[in-house]
């Protein structure tokens, strides 16, 4: 069968939480490989047999070697498709050295496969020939790579630490994912991966079978699973904020969730991702999951199950998105220590319930002394840039002053000991509003007991 179209289709079944999501999974070999000498633009070896990342003895110059992996993924799955798992399997047939952890980066540039073949063992290149992708070259002989080395996106898509030959995987994250996701959306950002040793040893250079090699079954595989474009639409969102960081001090905030469905028909539902002070609009999915009516899906820490290390050091918040407003959701954000402590609930605010531009509500319990901090969250509601005002009162109703901080779309931001200017304050609190247009937007005071950083989450009224 020709390489680059599907070689495998099967309909898998995945229980999550009470719900069967019908998924298909597609395997796909390279539409191109190469590899990156760093000697300069003499070299090459778009196709051979192998290709190489790492760096070589210091007989042989101690140089390092980089590799260019792309897939077709538009010819073998459909447009408007949601990309659920990604993972790459790849075969090592030589070695030098330790075990090294190999990196894959999205590339930002477009770059060519070329007809060079390099000879024997292929660790030494190959002349460089018209259409080659080399270490300065994009396209050889005369478009150069922005960053010679290659262009790539400094986040790390996956990575995989390899030691000796056999066969290895770079397992999904929801980095990998989102970037099979954009090639599907925009065939024309995808320019494949790049693996990358970011401080390869002296003498740990990796030779990995090429979609040339003759060994079929040893050629790289990449294994995508989406859902089909026709899933229900997700038009439903219920945002509350979420943590699974740092605090003050030696504190760590963690978020639990309840989601009820409290409809009389299976939701479809999946968790956005939204980080602190970030545009949202694009925000990270979990896998999409059902829930029958009256069951309970609980996440114990909702930011860690639901995006694994993507997870790990967010603070901001997280929308559960739906097919179905009849769900009721609660978040539980707790300072986990060895004694336990309970936390405080904050129920997840819908559509509808969200403050619109010309209400003004007001958050209290606002403490600022030895006893307590008090911070102010918001989060906007809207995929549109939204301006809240707030303005701060003490106990006797006298004005402290005023601010105001424009959210990214879906944006979550936390206003950090928002009375610390005015302490001791006992019982203090905020008027908070937009008048943008078009704007709307939740907001939640957060209360913590300076002994223990444990929180009482305020709703506003």
């Amino acid at each position: 069968m020709p390489r680059n179209i599907l070689y495998l289709i099967v309909f898998v079944f995945a229980l999550t939480g009470g719900g069967l999501a019908a998924a298909e999974t597609v395997n796909l070999e390279p539409s191109a490989d190469a590899t990156l000498y760093e000697e300069g633009s003499n070299l090459a070896n778009g196709s051979g047999s192998f290709f190489f990342t790492g760096r070589t003895e210091n007989r042989n110059g101690a140089v390092e070697r980089r590799a260019l992996l792309a897939f077709d993924v538009n010819a073998s799955i459909p447009a408007g498709a949601i990309i659920t798992e990604v993972s790459l399997d790849v075969t090592m047939s030589r070695t030098s050295g330790g075990s090294q952890n190999v990196e894959l980066h999205r590339v930002t540039e477009s770059w060519g496969e070329g007809p060079s073949n390099a000879p024997g063992q292929e660790g030494g290149g190959a002349t460089s020939e018209t259409g080659d992708a080399t270490w300065v070259h994009r396209v050889f002989p005369n478009t150069m790579w922005s960053s010679v080395g290659g262009s790539f996106a400094q986040t790390v898509s996956s990575s995989q630490q390899i030691a000796g030959n056999g066969s290895y995987t770079f397992a999904t994250t929801a980095q990998i994912v989102a970037d099979v996701q954009g090639w599907l959306d925009d065939a024309g950002s995808n320019f494949g991966w790049e693996l990358v040793i970011s401080s390869p040893s002296v003498g740990a250079a990796k030779r990995f079978n090429s979609r040339e090699n003759s060994g079929q079954s040893s050629r790289p595989m990449l294994t995508v699973t989406y859902e089909s474009a026709e899933e229900p639409e997700l038009t439903e969102r219920y945002v509350f904020p979420a943590s699974n960081a740092g605090g003050s001090g030696t504190s760590f905030f963690i978020t639990t969730v309840d989601i009820v469905n409290g409809g009389s028909t299976t939701a479809s539902i999946r968790i956005e991702l939204l980080p602190r002070n970030t545009d949202n609009s694009a925000a990270l999915q979990s896998a999409l999951f059902t829930l029958e009516p009256g069951k309970v899906r609980r996440f114990d820490n909702v930011l860690g199950e639901a995006f694994g290390s993507d997870g790990d050091d967010v603070a901001g918040g997280a929308a559960v998105i739906s097919d179905s407003d009849g769900l009721v959701v609660m978040s539980r954000t707790f300072n986990q220590v060895d004694e336990g402590t309970i936390g405080a609930a904050l129920p997840g605010v819908s559509n509808s319930e969200l403050i619109q531009a010309g209400e003004r509500v007001k958050v209290v319990f606002l403490s600022e002394n030895d006893d307590f901090r008090s911070n102010l969250g918001l989060i906007n509601g809207v995929d549109s840039a939204t301006t809240v005002q707030w303005e701060l009162f003490d106990s006797d109703g006298n004005s402290l002053g005023t601010g105001s901080r424009v959210l990214d779309p879906f944006g979550v931001t936390q206003i950090n000991r928002v009375m610390r200017p005015f302490r001791p304050i006992e019982a203090g609190y905020a008027e908070v509003w937009t008048d943008t247009t078009g704007g709307a937007f939740t907001t939640y005071g957060s209360i913590l007991d300076e002994g223990t950083s444990d929180p009482t989450l305020v709703i506003p009224r």
